[in-house]
């Protein structure tokens, strides 16, 4: 299935040479010191998170694979949902799915199923690859991706998938991409206490401990469950450090300081 782009125009820029002009002003294409083995990358609107994405994309090193898991926002589709082949369509371009990674991750989850259905519309995978799209095509380092939407946060199952993620890799050059915003619609001062509570589980790299403090704290972090299996997947694979790269809240651009949306990049290796 060639997975058409949802919120083009919405998210982000649809015409293409807006969009690569704005990646253009944010997007700096270098290596970062340490290999990035996974981060977590907010997925709002541009306009709102696309200051602290691009930060994080730019301490991500460039990888082959980029195994990409979500929360699912709308509702469809299956609640642990990969898709096994096809590709993502955004106004840059064409991404494909790596059937050979993903097919062995689902081989590998006795609870991921292949279902396209829980990503025809969710915007938390499309968001990211404008950013890595660009940098395909500066570079010319070409990439493919694995596509995974999950809702679920309990901890047996996110665990069970982040070691089939870990297991499917081998030398594959990949990188795993979480993305999620951090607390929504509460004030600043709130929202930042919060978004720091939750920062501190994933900087301690402790995801059982990220997962038991957004419940006790009511921290509404719409991709802990990808964030949780993202960070066993890292510990896996050999990474023992984390690092907040950015945090910000939507109040810098609408002003508005009584709901505001918190955003964190924070890359694990």
């Amino acid at each position: 299935m060639k997975r058409a782009a949802a919120v083009a125009g919405l998210f982000y820029p649809g015409n293409p040479e807006e969009l690569k002009s704005y990646l253009a002003s944010v997007v700096k294409i270098e290596e970062s010191g340490n290999p990035v083995t996974a981060a977590v990358v907010p997925h709002a609107g541009y306009i709102y998170s696309g200051e602290v994405a691009a930060a994080c994309y730019n301490n991500i090193n460039q990888a082959d694979c980029y195994v990409i898991l979500a929360p699912n926002h709308t509702g469809l589709g299956s609640p642990f949902s990969i898709m096994r082949e096809g590709s993502y369509i955004t106004p840059l371009g064409e991404v494909k799915i790596d059937k050979k990674i993903a097919s062995s991750i689902l081989k590998n989850s006795t609870v991921l199923e292949d279902d396209p259905i829980a990503q025809i519309k969710e915007h938390a995978i499309e968001v990211q690859l404008p950013f890595l799209q660009f940098i395909s095509e500066k570079t010319g380092h070409r990439f493919k991706i694995v596509p995974i939407v999950l809702a679920t946060q309990q901890f047996d199952h996110l665990e069970e998938i982040g070691v089939a993620i870990a297991s499917s890799i081998g030398k594959n050059s990949v990188c795993i991409i979480a993305s999620s915003d951090m607390n929504h619609y509460e004030s600043q001062q709130i929202t930042e206490i919060k978004d720091n509570l939750a920062i501190d589980q994933m900087i301690k790299f402790d995801p059982l401990g990220l997962l038991e403090t957004v419940h006790k704290n009511d921290i509404t972090m719409c991709g802990v469950g990808p964030a949780v299996s993202a960070m066993i997947a890292a510990k896996h694979l050999g990474a023992s450090k984390a690092k907040l790269i950015a945090h910000s809240t939507s109040a810098k651009m609408s002003n508005d300081y009584q709901k505001v949306v918190g955003y964190a990049g924070i890359v694990f290796y």
